[in-house]
């Protein structure tokens, strides 16, 4: 008599890779693989809770002095012009538009569309122009400042001895809970604008202590008499293309640690003391 064969105990791991694989043996590397990408996948959730990110704000969300004049902006391009109406920055280089940009460019900001200046005028401010964040991670759509690759380059001219916090006439910066966090900055622009910083001996044109996507590009800056062009490059996945910095004391102060930049065709020229200090 044929002896009877032996019952075989199916173990749970065996009675999965049946269902999944029909008993291939490669299960268990799937297994491994899925318990160490399900761990890490809900832990980038938890990391990135909160976070905001570039979305489209309703139309129901932008003040009415903007969607009142429809017709002059080009919001739906994605712009806000600086010279039209509500803000009707003048741009004759007599008039302190001063408020004006302001207010553009922090409703750029908050609506995740770019501030815009036409070419051949001349803005005349005499404060600070901040473009500062507070969004926790900042992958929100960040300050865009942009000017008209047509015609002449427009100008924001600082007006000769003003009076500008912390000596930056154009800082942009990323405040959380109060403390400057420059490695978490993302994704500002400052492009095809020429600073003219006129007389003032101890202010410096533009600060961007940035990381991922910070650029400054096609920029000029220059003045009769000024501390730096640039005090504090993006780094860490920042750049800096075009830019051209002629007199002042110093032409880039780097004061900050910010690895991996990138820095393409940048032309000092004529500083009193130091093309870059560090």
């Amino acid at each position: 008599m044929k002896p009877a064969t032996p019952k075989t105990e199916v173990s749970p791991s065996t009675q999965l890779r049946k269902v999944i694989f029909g008993g291939s043996l490669r299960a268990p590397t799937f297994l491994r693989t899925f318990c160490v990408i399900l761990p890490l996948f809900l832990g980038l959730r938890i990391a990135f809770a909160g976070m905001e990110i570039n979305e489209n704000v309703p139309l129901a969300k932008f003040p009415p002095g903007l969607t009142d004049k429809a017709a002059q902006q080009p919001y739906e391009k994605g712009f806000i012009d600086v010279t039209k109406a509500p803000y009707g920055a003048a741009g004759d280089g007599v008039t302190d538009d001063s408020e004006a940009i302001q207010k553009a460019v922090n409703d750029a900001y908050r609506l995740n569309l770019v501030a815009f200046f036409p070419a051949g005028k001349t803005f005349l401010l005499s404060r600070q122009l901040k473009c500062i964040s507070t969004v926790k991670g900042s992958r929100k759509f960040a300050y865009q400042l942009m000017g008209s690759s047509k015609g002449k380059a427009p100008i924001l001219k600082l007006k000769d001895g003003s009076a500008v916090e912390n000596n930056i006439f154009i800082l942009f910066q990323l405040l959380l809970n109060g403390k400057d966090t420059p490695m978490s900055l993302y994704g500002t622009t400052f492009r095809g604008l020429h600073i003219d910083m006129g007389r003032n001996p101890g202010v410096s044109a533009l600060s961007m202590a940035g990381a991922q996507y910070c650029t400054i590009e096609d920029v000029l800056i220059d003045g009769a008499d000024f501390d730096a062009g640039v005090c504090s490059l993006p780094g860490s996945g920042g750049g800096v293309v075009n830019l051209t910095v002629r007199g002042g004391k110093v032409g880039v102060r780097q004061d900050q640690y910010r690895p991996n930049p990138t820095i393409v065709g940048v032309t000092l020229e004529n500083q009193s003391l130091y093309a870059v200090q560090v």
